[in-house]
């Protein structure tokens, strides 16, 4: 039988539709036979000024954790270097950490507001150091924020604290502290200095949310990324990032304004249980408040003994429950990129043009351009500005099945441009 040009160009594009139905699989899926494996996740972290990426895998049976590095190389490690990856990520934990533990307990009217205070011998010990407060100016108001350095140029924290459609759209001006701390109110001291961000960058699924006042889904996307061009001199290590962790306790730090009645410009600590969590968002006992936006929840890995942060602290009601949206698939590829950004690309964003169809920019358009647009029309992925750009083919302002069909279309060679 022979097969017409119509029904071949058919089989071919179904065909790729399967593909892509297959790479669209959450990226944490483990291709490993034996089901005894599981705890797979996902970490990112600056070392030695490099971006790293690996996968862990926990085996119960035997206790052990092996680990694949993605980058900067890519192979499956030895146990002796296992061991030397993890002393890397955690060397400066050793030295300096103030994770110090308390605790937590619920009553029958709510949380119980035990806090502690971040003092000046704490504020510049890791992960303290790497944490700071925001000073935001909107059209409309003034508001106070937290957030946290997770490379030399890279702090994240919320949408929220960039962008609110109630106090006028985009900040006015925008200033970070990292490891500020209190002397008494309202004097502080900020042992890194305060630098305001050349740029910024959060998602169009916050955006479009908030615009639309929609608080329930904008909340699921409500991180952001503040870039700058100088480091802060005396921040060399940062916290690593766990993707797809679900914590059983946790740490917050960050910078309420009130605490039990009183105002404060200083750092505090609040320990707590996770308590449900969803598709997008962990949710937890912690007691925070108005401030506290952007703080780093971090949690302890025990089979690595380390300390990482899986979510970005975003909303809280009071006396009852906090929560944010989780570090996992759905924003691990724009979150990996803000984590990689240099003060290079600000000069290299306006020379070059976008390349239509190239969502990764890997100078070829392929099944995982196509994978990435794909991702994105369905939600099930976020993409940076500079993505989103490029994935918007035939430039109608959104991203959906038609720049699809020309991706794909465009890889097969069955159509000559886009």
């Amino acid at each position: 039988m022979k097969l017409s040009r119509s029904g071949f160009c058919f089989l071919t594009l179904a065909s790729f539709m399967l593909l892509i139905l297959i790479f669209t699989t959450p990226v944490f899926a483990s291709t490993r036979a034996d089901q005894n494996i599981y705890n797979h996740r996902l970490v990112m972290q600056i070392i030695d000024n490099r971006f790293h990426k690996w996968l862990e895998y926990y085996d119960p049976l035997d206790n052990s954790l092996s680990i694949t590095l993605l980058e900067p190389d890519s192979r499956e490690l030895t146990s002796e270097e296992v061991i030397q990856l993890l002393y890397k990520s955690r060397q400066w934990e050793r030295e300096n950490l103030d994770i110090y533990s308390s605790s937590f307990t619920l009553n029958q009217e709510g949380i119980t507001d035990n806090r502690t205070a971040v003092d000046s011998s704490l504020a510049t010990a890791y992960p303290n150091n790497t944490i700071g407060f925001l000073s935001i100016i909107f059209p409309e108001s003034y508001m106070r924020g937290t957030a946290f350095l997770v490379s030399p140029h890279t702090a994240l924290t919320n949408g929220h604290n960039v962008y609110s459609d109630p106090l006028g759209g985009w900040f006015v001006t925008l200033r970070f502290s990292p490891g500020q701390y209190e002397t008494q109110w309202p004097e502080t001291v900020q042992p890194y200095s305060t630098l305001s961000p050349v740029s910024v960058e959060t998602n169009d699924s916050y955006i479009r949310y908030e615009n639309e006042g929609d608080r329930d889904n904008s909340v699921n996307h409500d991180y952001a990324a503040l870039f700058f061009r100088t480091p802060f001199s005396g921040i060399n290590t940062f916290i690593p990032l766990e993707f797809n962790h679900i914590p059983e306790e946790l740490i917050v730090i960050g910078y309420p304004g009130v605490i039990r009645g009183s105002n404060s410009l200083g750092q505090w600590r609040s320990e707590g249980k996770l308590v449900e969590q969803d598709r997008y968002c962990l949710f937890y006992d912690a007691f925070t408040s108005p401030g506290n936006s952007g703080s780093p929840v971090i949690v302890y890995n025990q089979q690595a003994d380390t300390y990482r942060v899986v979510a970005i602290h975003t909303f809280n009601i009071p006396d009852l429950i906090s929560g944010g949206p989780q570090l996992n698939s759905r924003n691990q590829l724009i979150i990996e990129r803000w984590l990689k950004w240099t003060p290079e690309q600000l000069e290299q964003a306006k020379e070059k043009p976008p390349g239509l169809g190239d969502v990764n920019d890997d100078q070829v358009i392929n099944i995982i351009d196509v994978t990435l647009i794909l991702q994105h029309a369905l939600w099930l992925t976020e993409l940076d500005k500079d993505m989103l750009d490029r994935a918007d083919i035939n430039r109608d302002g959104t991203i959906n099945v038609q720049d699809v069909t020309l991706a794909m279309q465009y890889s097969l060679k069955l159509i000559d441009t886009l």
